[in-house]
């Protein structure tokens, strides 16, 4: 039989199977194992039949269509089940806050001075309210494809990238290694799943141009990086980025016949030059940029490792996990191995590349995914880039260029190809633990989503403050936007953080009740729901005192909304 009709075979019945792994519907998350144990032997004996057909489609040398059935496949089990079983969209925290800033766009065409976010990303959230606009479909459903869109579409572009530069069969393994490799959220409803695109873009055309010497591909790529200046102009990372990008296409031009590229070489500086300045404009203009809090945060980390005398507390900014549960240290130690892995392997192969490479694309990458391996090496000490989006976008690069090096060692590549392919295996069977371990804190069920929407509908008040720690405050946000056409003005209270820190100094509950009702306004809802115990018992283990707080506040105030998962009350 040809292996071709068996490929098809495989993916054909990877995809039954994964159809019928979806009858399970989970309405709460305890621990970090839950969705692991979730999972029916459907799902991998699916998974199973999937990773055979990456090893058909490699010994056989299949066409670059079937790749692309490949990757629709890895997305949808990697990444989509999730968000096709739950009954509010996965990441809802980040999801509906930024819906929550987009309906008042959609509504009033402007963007309000009190909606600091769409503020600071005003290119991206006026998109995503076209977005929404034109699509005209229900929010949860129009989340939800957009998680499937983004999911699929990046690993996508990244074998636009990666056929482009390395030979078949081997261009299928940087988008696979990706796909199962990236444990961090990227598909939600946000500034930053609408900049991967234009990033991954980027490159691609940065490349095509080194490659072919056309003009159209640099105006491709100087078009691309004014969306992301205008998109993400706080973005730490994209600020990164764009000066890399300028940087690199200077020395371009110096390297190749500047007439191909349609001007004079004066010509193209000066244009190259005017975007520089504005996107350095954008960043300066920006009211609060990451860069300065994460070039903060490494500075006052490195004066506390020269002088032990220094004393200042971190954990206010960085958002520590002092004292995580033990299934949630296996979620957080496999994440640090997998990132590890990465670092190390990236800065072999960047230094191979730059001793051995002569091509100016894999020059390009080289310096490219140097700098990012350096900044994640760097800014780890702060634990804010490993486990950040930051660490997808440089995957993605680490994906590409590390597969393009391995698979040019005549000698042992294929020794290389299946360790890739063990390394996709091993990746894609832990990720329910290294991506999803974290959904006890990502996700709640609807019933505390309808009981909010009952307290929006009957308890509106321009003075309204909400208590909680971080999921349900975001909903109730949402909802809000969506009745009064703005977003409220809701002060999220970070309850288990508060708790963790005020705990080592004594605080009593009623002394920690009377901060959490200083930090809001007038009128005051508290909120307490299973998921949210879930979550202080995960990441700190202070689920018994998260349920004192709440005895305390039931013999002080009023109960108004008791559903099967979340309390209100009211002060």
């Amino acid at each position: 039989m040809s292996p071709r009709i068996i490929f098809l075979a495989l993916v054909a019945a990877s995809l039954v199977l994964f159809i019928l792994s979806l009858n399970t519907t989970v309405t709460i998350y305890n621990d970090t194992f839950d969705y692991l144990r979730t999972l029916p032997y459907y799902y991998w004996i699916g998974l199973a039949l999937l990773l055979l057909g990456v090893t058909l489609y490699i010994k056989y040398n299949l066409s670059y269509y079937y790749g692309i059935l490949l990757i629709a496949l890895f997305a949808i089990y990697a990444h989509n089940r999730v968000v096709i079983i739950n009954e509010l969209p996965i990441s809802h925290q980040d999801t509906f806050l930024h819906s929550a800033e987009t309906f008042p766009i959609l509504y009033t065409g402007l963007i309000s001075v009190s909606n600091e976010y769409s503020s600071n990303y005003p290119l991206a959230f006026i998109s995503m309210a076209m977005f929404m606009l034109i699509n005209n479909t229900e929010p949860f459903l129009f989340f939800i494809m957009w998680e499937l869109f983004i999911a699929f579409i990046t690993p996508l572009f990244i074998y636009l990238i990666s056929k482009t530069l390395i030979a078949r069969p081997f261009s299928i393994i940087p988008p696979l290694v990706f796909t199962s490799l990236v444990y961090t959220n990227i598909e939600h409803f946000s500034p930053q799943s609408l900049a991967i695109g234009f990033y991954v873009l980027i490159i691609f055309f940065i490349i095509k141009f080194i490659l072919t010497k056309k003009g159209i591909f640099f105006a491709l790529s100087i078009l691309l990086i004014a969306g992301i200046a205008f998109s993400n102009p706080t973005n730490s990372f994209f600020l990164l980025i764009l000066f890399i990008f300028i940087g690199m296409m200077f020395m371009i031009k110096d390297r190749i016949n500047i007439n191909n590229a349609g001007g004079t070489k004066i010509q193209v500086y000066a244009r190259t030059t005017l975007l520089l300045a504005l996107t350095l404009s954008l960043i300066l203009l920006s009211k609060d940029t990451d860069s300065m809090f994460i070039v903060s945060k490494v500075l006052l980390k490195a004066e506390e490792l020269i002088d032990v005398s220094t004393s200042f507390d971190l954990a206010e900014d960085i958002k520590i996990t002092p004292n995580p549960a033990p299934s949630y240290v296996y979620h957080v130690m496999l994440k640090t191995i997998f990132s590890i892995i990465i670092i190390g392997t990236g800065l072999i192969v960047v230094g191979y590349s730059v001793f051995r490479s002569r091509e100016h694309a894999i020059l390009f990458l080289t310096i490219l995914v140097g700098v990012l391996l350096f900044a994640m090496a760097i800014t780890a000490v702060t634990a804010t880039f490993l486990f950040t989006r930051n660490y997808t976008y440089a995957l993605i690069i680490w994906s590409i260029l590390t597969v393009y090096v391995a698979t040019h060692l005549s000698r042992y590549q294929r020794i290389f190809t299946w360790l890739f392919v063990i390394l996709i295996a091993a990746s894609l069977v832990l990720l329910p633990v290294t991506k999803f371990g974290k959904l006890p804190t990502a996700y709640s069920p609807y019933s505390s989503y309808h009981a909010l929407n009952i307290l929006v509908n009957t308890q509106i008040d321009p003075n309204t403050g909400l208590i909680g720690i971080n999921t349900l405050p975001f909903i109730y946000k949402y909802l809000t936007s969506v009745k009064n056409e703005q977003t409220a003005p809701v002060k999220i209270t970070q309850l288990g953080h508060l708790i963790n820190t005020k705990l080592s100094d004594g605080v009593s509950e009623k002394e920690l009740y009377d901060i959490l009702v200083d930090k809001v306004h007038t009128r005051t809802f508290i909120v307490f729901s299973t998921n949210e115990s879930h979550i202080l018992k995960l990441q700190y283990q202070l689920d018994d005192i998260y349920n004192d707080v709440e005895d305390f506040v039931l013999k002080k105030e009023n109960l108004i909304i008791n559903s099967s998962t979340s309390k209100i009350y009211m002060r």
